[in-house]
């Protein structure tokens, strides 16, 4: 969306510059026009992926987002992969503490 508007703009300012006499006449003719054009396109794709995700994202929730199975609204994993997701992440925590204490044991 930025590219779009900055095509756009760029191109206004060469219009404006060649209105006011500091580019010779004639001299953006050949780009002015497919750069307004351009610029158009870009800015309403922009605009048309930024309406669309987050519609996307309505439709992709309630779904495991590691397997894709149906979990409950809210949540993000299914119970399996809530479960491996919270053992890995206890694992991960005891390393991290006994690394830290030294390993006694």
């Amino acid at each position: 969306m930025a590219t779009g508007a900055g095509l756009v703009a760029l191109t206004i300012a060469c219009w404006v510059a060649e209105a006011a006499g500091w580019l010779a006449a004639g001299s953006t003719d050949r780009l002015s026009q497919p750069s307004a054009k351009l610029g158009v396109v870009l800015l309403a794709a922009g605009l048309a992926l930024r309406l669309v995700s987050p519609v996307r994202r309505r439709l992709q929730s309630g779904r495991c987002v590691r397997c894709g199975s149906a979990v409950l609204p809210g949540h993000l994993y299914c119970s399996v992969h809530l479960q491996d997701n919270v053992n890995t992440w206890r694992d991960e925590t005891r390393e991290q503490a006994s690394s830290r204490l030294g390993r006694r044991g």
